[in-house]
């Protein structure tokens, strides 16, 4: 797998548990929990989203992802 695949793979995990951790804890849940779930380095997080506030961000404006969760 190319280094360009592997960093799509980790940033598509990333939002995955993000987004999971997020609805369940309403938004609360810690970028090390995350980092946890997801099984990457606390520090991965921060290499793929400025901080935790981009990662909510992006979450929050995924189509289709995050509103499924509470219509379906």
């Amino acid at each position: 797998m190319k280094r360009s695949q592997i960093k799509l793979a980790t940033r598509k995990k990333l939002l995955e548990v993000a987004e999971s951790a997020f609805v369940k804890s309403n938004f609360k849940a810690s970028t090390f929990k995350i980092a946890r779930d997801a099984k990457v380095a606390h520090g991965t997080i921060f290499f793929h989203y400025k901080n935790r506030d981009e990662l909510v961000l992006t979450v929050r404006y995924m189509p289709n992802l995050f509103f499924e969760t509470f219509i379906g």
